[in-house]
């Protein structure tokens, strides 16, 4: 599974910061190595599980008002990173450092991979018109 959700930046009446807000409803497209899907965000699309053969994953989102945007999210290695946050929680730097060893003594084709959630960020037309500018 992985999760798309799209998002723009306001800024706050008078100047100063500007917020990241989420906004619904926005066609994306995801695309990676032989299939594609279409979805409205927030979206959560369950995508082929190639393991260790997974390739990266891009959104293409689109919405009247906004200029087209693209966000990409490559595979991680679930099974290691697991390992290695639990090494290091329990044993320190001697704990990381066997479960290093661990990792690149196992049989990377057997572990789970996943996707961090895609963030989209979406720009209004004319944004590098005003102060803020794009983002």
């Amino acid at each position: 599974m992985i999760t798309v959700r799209t998002y723009e930046h306001a800024r706050k009446t008078g100047g100063g910061s500007s917020s990241k807000i989420e906004i619904e409803g926005i066609d994306c497209v995801l695309e990676s190595e032989g299939y594609s899907a279409a979805v409205k965000t927030p979206a959560e699309v369950r995508v082929p599980d190639y393991g260790y053969a997974s390739r990266p994953i891009t959104a293409r989102c689109t919405a009247p008002g906004y200029k087209s945007a693209v966000t990409s999210s490559s595979p991680f290695n679930k099974t290691a990173e697991q390992r290695l946050s639990s090494g290091g929680q329990s044993g320190g730097l001697a704990g990381v450092l066997v479960v290093a060893l661990i990792n690149a003594a196992s049989d990377e084709k057997k572990h789970d991979f996943a996707y961090h959630p895609i963030t989209v960020t979406m720009n209004r037309i004319g944004c590098e018109k005003q102060a803020g500018g794009c983002r």
